[in-house]
């Protein structure tokens, strides 16, 4: 009998351990799956970071574009007007439009 009570006490013991190392594996499985998890959002974090400067980067690289292209229109009118007024000015060189004062001033004295 004392040896049937004391098997059944080290079974009692062998089982306790066997299930305080299942809880202890349960409790270190959950730790990890926690870490796991918190790992996960940091590189989510990390990646929505990463997408929003790509995009400011992208938004930034088609505004400079839009501004580029303005600036060669600009450019484009510029020089079209100012080759307008280099053929008025050459233009008017080959036109003797000389105004003779004397001439008003006959004109003036006749209207009055």
């Amino acid at each position: 009998m004392a040896r049937s009570f004391g098997s059944t006490v080290n079974k009692m013991i062998k089982e306790t351990a066997k299930a305080q190392r299942a809880a202890e594996r349960s409790r270190n499985a959950a730790i990890r799956e926690q870490e796991r998890v918190l790992r996960l959002q940091r590189q989510y974090e990390r990646e929505k970071e990463r997408t929003i400067k790509r995009s400011i980067r992208e938004q930034k690289a088609l505004y400079i574009e839009g501004r580029k292209e303005e600036t060669n229109d600009y450019n484009e009118e510029i020089l079209y007007r100012l080759n307008e007024f280099k053929s008025i000015i050459s233009e008017t060189l080959i036109v003797d439009d000389k105004i003779s004062f004397e001439s008003i001033r006959r004109m003036n004295i006749q209207l009055m």
